[in-house]
């Protein structure tokens, strides 16, 4: 049996000895790294919340046209297949028409699919609908998905709703026909991935190289999503993990000190003070790991309170910092056993301290 098997037995065996160390000192591990990774996951959490809540509005949707005219269809289609696009499509431009049956007047255009996903339209498997009506629509007139409406003197048609969302709140009393490829359109939409806007807005003049005066906006206003980033960038708790593992460090050391006698002990028969350093830092790793443990535990319970949607996010957050927290404690408590085996042996042993 190696030197160091021999060390990680010896520390297994007095640290389960003592569970009551064992247990407080998990415990004040556990809540040191625990309580910071806790608030890095909410902090995560709630930026999410805040950057989801602008995106629903439409801040990471470009509505692009050309103030000389037309855009292309086909590129405003093919822009899709971008890296960092979510979904792109074209609408026409609006003309105002008439519901023959309940003499109520809407404004229909011609969109792509892309243009209604965007929306937040999503065709059930077995959707026939030729046309997309808007939410206001549902209430005033009872149209249902698969309704039959007679529209002008277009004829009937077969439409589907929109869910009632943000971005459908000014169209929400019109009717969009949809047209899968139209040769040009009066508007691009393209909604960005997350952190993907600067590199798209860069690709967009030479996708439209033909139009004379390309104009690009978003569709809301992102009224949150800077102030977020910014605060997410600067917060405080971003270097929390470096005061949790301190106080983690205070606590273990605080326990390893009692066993300054034994370790004495072990040096007085003739143990080399490497190897009882070792049996004190290995004792200190233990601990270290049955409060990252604990944490991870809690951790696991608290995901369940968030959000399925903002759970990944948050959970890497906690999980960065508690593994940040964990190796600094390792670290320091390896640092702090070099101390506690340190000294004088016949004082320790003599005076206990």
């Amino acid at each position: 049996m190696t030197r160091s098997s021999i060390a990680w037995r010896e520390a297994w065996r007095t640290t389960v000895a003592h569970p009551w160390r064992l247990l407080l000192g998990m415990c004040l591990t556990a809540g040191a790294m625990g309580s910071v990774a806790a608030i890095e996951a909410a902090t995560a959490a709630s930026a999410m919340s805040a950057l989801a809540a602008d995106e629903a509005k439409g801040s990471n949707v470009f509505v692009i046209r050309d103030e000389a005219g037309p855009l292309d269809g086909r590129q405003c289609e093919s822009l899709g297949s971008l890296a960092g696009v979510r979904s792109a499509g074209g609408v026409s431009v609006p003309v105002v028409d008439t519901l023959e049956l309940a003499a109520v007047s809407v404004r229909t255009v011609s969109g792509t699919t892309g243009y209604l996903h965007i929306l937040g339209y999503q065709p059930g498997p077995d959707s026939q609908a030729q046309a997309v009506a808007g939410p206001s629509l549902r209430e005033e007139l009872g149209v249902l998905d698969g309704s039959q409406l007679e529209i002008g003197d277009g004829g009937t048609w077969t439409v589907d709703v929109l869910p009632q969302n943000e971005r459908a709140s000014d169209r929400s009393r019109w009717i969009t026909y949809i047209d899968v490829a139209p040769s040009s359109v009066g508007e691009c939409w393209i909604e960005v991935e997350r952190g993907m806007s600067d590199v798209v807005k860069q690709a967009l003049p030479a996708a439209f190289s033909g139009a004379e005066r390309l104009r690009m906006e978003t569709l809301g206003a992102a009224e949150a999503s800077d102030t977020v980033t910014e605060s997410w960038a600067t917060r405080p708790t971003r270097f929390g993990w470096i005061g949790a593992a301190f106080v983690a460090c205070i606590a273990i050391g605080s326990l390893l000190v009692t066993r300054r006698p034994e370790y004495a002990l072990y040096r007085l028969v003739g143990i080399s003070r490497r190897w009882v350093w070792l049996v004190a830092a290995l004792e200190g790793a233990l601990i270290v790991t049955a409060g990252l443990a604990l944490s991870l535990l809690i951790q696991g319970v608290l995901r369940t309170q968030i959000p399925l949607s903002y759970q990944n996010v948050s959970a890497s957050a906690g999980l960065t910092s508690l593994l940040l927290s964990a190796s600094a404690a390792y670290l320091m408590t390896t640092s702090l056993a070099c101390l506690v085996t340190a000294g004088n042996v016949a004082h320790v042993i003599r005076t206990r301290k």
